[in-house]
């Protein structure tokens, strides 16, 4: 194999890209088989000897290298990566909110403290706040359902308010009905 021949090593020892024509798209293409590959490297067979390099790689000026890092970090099998990636989520705001929530909430429950410290903090952004909500939707977390009870009750930008609103309905216990009766009529 050229690589190997090129490289001096032996088969398996390298990760290979393989793909039709040998063409790597440019910067910014749609997600192809490549950036796939590339994730599943970084993610699988990089963690969790190059769990450093691919924390600091949260941090990297590309917010597309940066997205690839979170993508790695926020697994099931790494959950104690998810306050890095969650201390980083105001640098995906070009990403559609329901798909990060999904990838936070894919974490499993070992996540949902963080989400909640998240959705609590004032001084966070609202957008953030926002997907923290969704995520502990998905995660049908009973904590964070309280949580929201008291965010609507303040108030915020209607992405928060719509967000805590939806984490509510999907937890709510009796004592949550009279608010839950107030939002519906207003």
């Amino acid at each position: 194999d050229k690589p190997n021949l090129i490289t001096q090593t032996e088969p398996g020892d390298l990760f290979l890209l393989r793909n039709a024509g040998t063409i790597i798209p440019p910067y910014g293409a749609a997600n192809g088989g490549e950036g796939a590959t590339i994730e599943y490297a970084v993610a699988v067979l990089g963690m969790p000897e190059h769990a450093g390099t691919i924390l600091a790689a949260l941090d990297d000026p590309s917010t597309h290298v940066a997205m690839t890092a979170a993508r790695a970090l926020a697994r099931r099998e790494h959950p104690q990566h998810a306050a890095a990636v969650l201390g980083h989520l105001d640098r995906f705001h070009l990403w559609h909110p329901r798909y990060l929530a999904a990838m936070l909430a894919g974490v499993g429950p070992d996540s949902a403290r963080y989400l909640r410290r998240i959705l609590a903090d004032e001084t966070k952004s609202e957008w953030s706040r926002a997907v923290c909500a969704s995520a502990l939707t998905i995660q049908r977390d009973l904590e964070g359902g309280d949580l929201s009870a008291a965010v609507l009750q303040r108030g915020g930008s209607s992405e928060l308010m719509a967000s805590c609103a939806v984490l509510l309905v999907a937890t709510a216990r009796p004592d949550h009905l009279p608010l839950l009766r107030r939002l519906s009529s207003s």
